[in-house]
C-alpha cells in the first residue's frame, strides 16, 4: 500500500478498535500465480500477532495455503468523497478521505475438531456479543452436526501491518475544519464517521515509540 508518512497511523490502541470495528475483510492469496481473493470476517487476538477466520471448503482458495502460505489482508473502513469546493481555500482538486488496512501473514490451516470449534466460538462470541439475547454454540453440537466439515479454518501469523488514515493531515487548519464542517452538512452513509475521525487525527502522526519507530512491523515500503 502507498503510504506517506503524513497518513500512516502509528497508534496501537487506534489500530484494534478499527479492526475489531471493521472486521469483514479481504483475504487475498496466490493460487498458480493467479491472485485470488474471497471476502471474510476475520478476528485479531489483542496483541496483533495472529488473527483466525474461515470460509467454505468448497471455495478452492485454501488449497494451495500449504505450499504458498504467504496472504495478505486488506481492511476498509469509513471514506468520502472530498470536493474542491469543501476547502476553505481555492486551488484544490478532488480527492477521497478514507482509513484502511493493509497487513501480510503467514496462514496455517486448522484440521482438528477442538481448533475449528475455537475459532468459530471466537467468532460467534464476537459478533453475538452486541445482541440483547447472544446465541450460543456448543461445543458437542458444532462438532456433530456435520456441518463444522464442510468449512476451513484458519490462523495467520502477521509479519506486517499498514494502518493508513488519508484525513487531509496535508491541509492547512483552516481547510481542514471546512471539510469536516462541509461533511456533516452531507448525508453520505460515511461522510459523519469521516468527519468524526478527521476531528480525532491530529495534524501529526503520534506514534507510540519514543524513538518514533513503528510499534508494529510494515507491511509495506514507504
Amino acid at each position: 500500500m502507498y503510504l506517506p508518512k503524513h497518513f500512516a497511523c502509528e497508534d496501537r490502541a487506534a489500530l484494534a478498535d478499527f479492526l475489531n470495528t471493521y472486521s469483514f475483510g479481504i483475504l487475498l492469496s496466490q493460487t498458480q500465480g493467479e491472485l485470488v481473493s474471497s471476502h471474510l470476517a476475520i478476528l485479531f487476538d489483542e496483541d496483533l500477532k495472529y488473527a483466525y477466520g474461515h470460509l467454505a471448503k468448497a471455495n478452492p482458495q485454501w488449497k494451495a495455503w500449504q505450499e504458498t502460505p504467504s496472504v495478505d489482508l486488506i481492511f476498509h473502513g469509513p471514506h468520502a468523497y472530498i470536493s474542491p469546493q469543501d476547502y476553505a481555500s481555492p486551488g484544490h482538486v478532488p480527492t477521497w478521505n478514507y482509513a484502511s488496512v493493509h497487513a501480510k501473514g503467514e496462514i496455517q490451516i486448522f484440521d482438528g475438531v477442538e481448533e475449528k470449534v475455537a475459532v468459530l466460538k471466537r467468532l460467534v462470541e464476537h459478533y453475538e456479543s452486541s445482541r440483547d439475547q447472544p446465541w450460543s454454540m456448543s461445543e458437542e453440537l458444532s462438532a456433530a452436526n456435520g456441518k463444522i466439515n464442510a468449512i476451513v479454518c484458519f490462523r495467520i501469523k502477521m509479519v506486517g501491518i499498514d494502518f493508513k488514515k488519508k484525513l487531509s493531515q496535508n491541509q492547512s487548519s483552516a481547510d481542514r475544519k471546512q471539510v469536516v464542517s462541509n461533511l456533516r452538512t452531507r448525508d453520505g452513509i460515511w461522510d459523519s464517521s469521516v468527519a468524526d475521525m478527521m476531528d480525532l487525527c491530529s495534524i501529526k502522526s503520534s506514534p507510540i515509540e519514543k524513538d518514533g519507530s513503528s510499534p508494529f512491523p510494515r507491511s509495506t515500503k514507504r
